[in-house]
């Protein structure tokens, strides 16, 4: 996410979180650090791997497509 900080992302991610955990809906979680990978690989070509292996919803949706 642009112009936010760190601890402004993780609240944003424990609050979505603790939503579908009341709800009783499964909460998956994967974390990665793309930190110096995404300095370095063509976004486009990241993006397409991704949805290779059906990785969709929210994370792919925010990367440029272009």
């Amino acid at each position: 996410m642009r112009s936010c900080s760190c601890a402004s992302q993780l609240l944003s991610v424990i609050y979505s979180v603790g939503e579908t955990l009341e709800k009783n809906k499964q909460t998956d979680v994967l974390c990665l650090d793309f930190a110096k990978v995404l300095d370095t690989v063509d976004h486009y070509i990241l993006i397409e791997k991704l949805k290779w292996y059906d990785v969709t919803g929210q994370l792919s949706d925010s990367f440029p497509t272009t």
